[in-house]
Parts: structure tokens; sequence; C-alpha cells
């Protein structure tokens, strides 16, 4: 199975900004990894980028910015809750992989 993990947010939000760089630095290091038998996918969406990033934030529940949200291989969505961080995303998608949500 997969685990996809998006991060959405919007260039003009302080927060979004500064979440970009520990999130890029995870993603090149884990975007196509296996973590706990899972591969890792990664996306960046852009909330306001174009009618079809739009779409998917909105589909998506997103209230803030930044909000990174993980699919697990049986299709539950986990919005991660803590500040963006290589740290704090290693963290999450291990959870999220081992199955242990509560």
């Amino acid at each position: 199975g997969s685990i996809k993990v998006t991060m959405f947010g919007v260039p003009w939000c302080p927060h979004s900004k500064a979440s970009m760089k520990p999130w890029n630095e995870w993603k090149a290091a884990n975007d196509g990894q296996t973590v706990s038998g899972a591969q890792v996918e990664c996306e960046t969406v852009n909330c306001e980028a174009d009618e079809a990033s739009e779409a998917k934030c909105s589909e998506a529940g997103v209230k803030g910015y930044p909000t990174v949200i993980a699919e697990t291989p049986g299709g539950a969505k986990v919005v991660m809750d803590a500040k963006t961080t290589v740290a704090a995303l290693n963290q999450f998608v291990a959870k999220v992989a081992s199955g242990n949500l509560g």
C-alpha cells in the first residue's frame, strides 16, 4: 500500500512560507521511499493556483494554512496536528504507516 502525504498552502500565508523549507526537505528525502512497508507519495498543493487546486483543498476540508494530510493505504485521511518540521513529519508519517492513529 501507499501513503499519500499532501501539503496544502498558499503563497501569501507566512505560516505556509515558513513550512515550505522543512516540507521540501522532508519531501526530497521521503517521496518514493518506504516507511513501515508503505510507499510514501508526496504532493504540494497551492490552494489558489487554479480551479483544480482550489477543488482539491475544498474536498480535503482545508480550513487553514498550511495543512498536511496523509491518506492511509485503507483510504482514511489523517490531518497532522503539529508544526511542520522534518521531525514532526517523520513522526506523523511513521504513526500513520504503523496504523497507530489513536
